[in-house]
């Protein structure tokens, strides 16, 4: 399901082609970090995948796919502390190819463990892979960018980022089809598929490795004790919570905003519920799947990318110009939609037709949910705004998921449906009565 606000899934720029081989080809720096990183963002999406089809081998595979849903939602919630640890980091580059190596011995650990007999304690162990998976995965990010700041000029640096995850976004999307072939292809032989993730990984390295003299110039800041950065990261904990606690007593005086935020965070909680649920409930609705699992949720997934890419190059100008409420409205409606067309009409035609229209809407309504903040709230305070947006949002993604796969476990798919429908019928009428305004306020 869409997710709104928040959590960048799918954010694509668009640049003329010349400039992207300017940016690309010409500059060497920049390339290997690029190649690099793509590598390593095509090797996770392998392993996201197949983390999800492998949980469907256990015992209980609704509770399992649940779980590992679940698990791939948590790293957001502790970015702010990747993103710290990776500005300490002594030798970002070094650092780097030092992840890789992690990388590739978490996936032949996978891979050993899928040699087992399934099991819970097994299964435990997939779980904290995927999870230190996704966590390094942004980690190596963070240093990603941390070292495209010191190798591209200012004037170009804005180009460079965009041509990086307008790549990432095609590259993730090649991931999840080349994912399902390979598992087919391999006949769901987990082990073989860990070590053709291995390889992936082995070869960002050696890309690393082999453009690792261009880097030998930049100068690293000098490191911190272990004492300090243990110092360091407390302090920054309790910043950041008497940071949270401020932005949300200041967000909750401007209702207008607060408002706003409200909405989109319930339709974050509710379209992450969804988007678990649904994981849940292929494995046992043979009429929503499309041949297997493993290409239904790779169509479900690839649809919402292909969406939001449209979505954010060619937005239709009458959507684009309607009030954010009518906008939110449509949505919300598309949602309540999606939920009839899972749970009563079983039409997979239906449901990816109006997955297409809500990612595609999604990505033209959220940039003007930025505007009407910046425009609300006086300049000062519009860091603050902000940082407890993305905060709260950001929190409904895991909540959403734990909540629904607590629900389906102890209410069954018919209540966890419905009382999804009920929180989109909620969402509607919050919007509905929602005063929007925009005024500047102090």
């Amino acid at each position: 399901m869409s997710t709104h606000r928040g959590i960048n899934l799918c954010l694509i720029y668009f640049l003329p082609i010349r400039r992207f081989k300017c940016s690309f080809l010409q500059h060497k720096p920049y390339r290997v970090l690029t190649l690099s990183i793509l590598l390593g963002i095509f090797g996770t999406t392998l392993f996201d995948l197949v983390s999800v089809l492998y949980a469907a081998t256990f015992p209980n595979p609704e509770l399992a796919v649940g779980l590992a849903s679940l698990i791939t939602s948590l790293p957001y919630v502790f970015d702010f502390i990747v993103g710290y640890v990776s500005d300490r980091a002594s030798n970002s580059f070094k650092a780097m190819k030092l992840v890789r190596w992690l990388q590739m011995s978490l996936y032949v650990f996978f891979g050993v463990l899928t040699l087992l007999k399934p099991s819970w304690w097994v299964f435990v162990l997939v779980l904290a892979i995927n999870f230190m998976s996704d966590i390094i995965g942004n980690y190596t990010a963070y240093l990603n960018l941390s070292l495209n700041r010191r190798v591209v000029d200012e004037e170009n640096f804005s180009l460079a980022i965009s041509f990086r995850k307008g790549m990432s976004n095609i590259v993730t999307l090649a991931g999840k089809s080349v994912g399902v072939m390979l598992i087919a292809l391999l006949a769901h032989n987990y082990f073989l598929f860990a070590l053709i993730n291995v390889l992936v990984f082995l070869a960002s390295y050696l890309v690393l490795r082999r453009g690792r003299k261009l880097f030998d110039h930049l100068d690293e800041p000098i490191p911190e004790s272990k004492e300090q950065q243990a110092e360091s990261l407390k302090a920054l904990i309790c910043q950041f919570v008497r940071d949270t606690i401020t932005n949300f007593t200041f967000l909750k005086s401007q209702s207008s905003i607060f408002n706003l935020v409200m909405i989109y965070s319930s339709m974050n909680l509710l379209s992450s519920a969804m988007a678990t649920l649904l994981m849940i409930y292929l494995l046992s609705v043979k009429e929503l799947q499309l041949g297997s699992y493993a290409v239904t949720i790779t169509v479900f997934e690839s649809i919402e990318l292909v969406a939001f890419f449209l979505g954010s190059l060619f937005p239709f100008d009458f959507y684009r110009k309607w009030s954010i409420r009518s906008n939110l409205l449509f949505e919300n409606s598309l949602a309540l939609l999606m939920i009839i067309s899972i749970f009563v009409w079983h039409n997979p035609i239906v449901l990816f037709t109006l997955l297409f229209l809500s990612s595609y809407a999604t990505a033209i309504s959220n940039p003007k949910s930025d505007t009407i903040v910046i425009f609300s709230i006086v300049e000062e305070r519009q860091n603050a705004v902000f940082s407890i947006f993305s905060t709260i949002v950001t929190a409904t993604v895991p909540l959403g998921a734990a909540v629904i796969l607590a629900l389906n476990q102890s209410l069954g798919a018919t209540w966890s449906w419905t009382l999804l429908a009920f929180l989109a019928v909620f969402n509607i009428g919050y919007t509905c009565f929602w005063k929007e305004e925009t005024r500047a306020v102090s």
